[in-house]
């Protein structure tokens, strides 16, 4: 599956009212391995082109809880109130990969049709930001784990990663970084489904008052048959009904994607 993604979101200064929107172009590339017989491998390439608020000529140095952003994640907080930026600055931003071990079949669950498919594995983020304002600054890893129910109507399940820098720019600051996205999908039809997959975001760098954003969403997902390659478009709108306290957070997030599969037959490596 290759993602192509794009996020519009609303950023607020609580402590003074203020505002600003941030806007964020992802790609993802999401292929299977065969291992063995039993066993695959699900790689998850992600890029990530973020258009930033700020103004990187009059900021030296952007710690990476303000600029780091995690796979298919809404940006999290900052650290200095959004007036006294200016401008906008758009370039490449850091990049990421997770690789998943998952048994090759699933768990039968519920009715017949129905099962559980997990997943384990690790994640890397690359400081591939042109400016500081888009990204860590950090080499960073951590786990990675992932739980999907695929019933005939519901899909339901979550992706957790966790960052842990260590190794960069060490004026940076540190990362410490757990991103949550859940999802859970209703099928209305074989082509249409509505739901959301939000992304919690956890920066344990922050105190207890900003460390958190919640999201809660809804949208809509249609399938299209192009030839043989099926391609799913969609948009979903979230909010924050939790959210930073006293530095700039997400107040609200609108979602534009278009996912095709891609034929693994076209990619000889998954062969």
């Amino acid at each position: 599956m290759l993602f192509t993604q794009g996020d519009w979101t609303r950023l607020e200064n609580r402590a003074n009212g203020k505002t600003a929107d941030q806007y964020l172009y992802t790609g993802i590339a999401q292929f299977p391995k065969k291992l063995s017989d039993d066993w695959n491998l699900i790689s998850r390439v992600v890029w990530t082109v973020p258009s930033a608020p700020v103004n990187a000529d009059r900021i030296d140095d952007f710690s990476s809880q303000q600029g780091a952003i995690i796979p298919g994640s809404r940006p999290p907080s900052g650290a200095a109130p959004i007036d006294v930026f200016g401008g906008r600055t758009t370039d490449l931003g850091d990049s990421y990969y997770v690789g998943l071990f998952s048994p090759a079949e699933g768990i039968q669950v519920g009715e017949p049709g129905e099962s559980f498919l997990w997943g384990a594995g690790f994640d890397l983020s690359f400081p591939t930001a042109t400016e500081d304002v888009l990204g860590s600054g950090r080499w960073s890893a951590g786990p990675s784990a992932l739980g999907v129910f695929l019933g005939k109507k519901w899909k339901i399940g979550a992706l957790l990663q966790q960052y842990w820098d260590f190794a960069g720019d060490d004026d940076r600051d540190d990362v410490n970084l757990t991103n949550l996205q859940y999802f859970i999908f209703y099928s209305l039809d074989e082509t249409t489904s509505i739901g959301a997959a939000p992304n919690i975001i956890a920066n344990w760098e922050q105190d207890s008052e900003n460390a958190f954003t919640v999201p809660v969403g809804i949208g809509i997902s249609k399938t299209f048959q192009f030839g043989k390659v099926p391609v799913r478009f969609g948009a979903e709108f979230h909010y924050s009904a939790i959210r930073p306290d006293s530095v700039p957070g997400a107040e609200w997030n609108t979602r534009f994607y278009i996912i095709p599969a891609i034929p693994s037959a076209l990619i000889p490596i998954l062969n």
